[in-house]
C-alpha cells in the first residue's frame, strides 16, 4: 500500500492546498522471497507438531505409572 502526500502553497504559504492518494499495489514476490516464507512455514509446521508430540509423549507416560 502506498500513500502519496502532496502539498501546494503559493503567496507565501497563504494560501495551500493539499491532497492524499493512497494506492493498492500488489508485491511481486521472487523465488528467493517464496523460499523463505515457504521456510518460516515449515518451521512454525515443525514446532506445532513438537508441541503435539511432547503432550502425547507425556499423556502416555501419565498412563504406563
Amino acid at each position: 500500500m502506498y500513500i502519496w502526500q502532496k502539498q501546494k502553497s503559493s503567496m507565501g504559504g497563504l494560501f495551500q492546498k493539499d491532497t492524499q492518494e493512497i494506492k493498492y499495489m500488489p508485491h511481486k514476490i521472487t523465488l528467493e522471497e517464496a523460499g523463505l516464507l515457504m521456510n518460516f512455514f515449515d518451521m512454525a509446521a515443525l514446532s506445532k507438531f513438537d508441541m503435539y508430540l511432547r503432550v502425547f509423549i507425556n499423556a502416555t507416560e501419565a498412563v504406563e505409572a
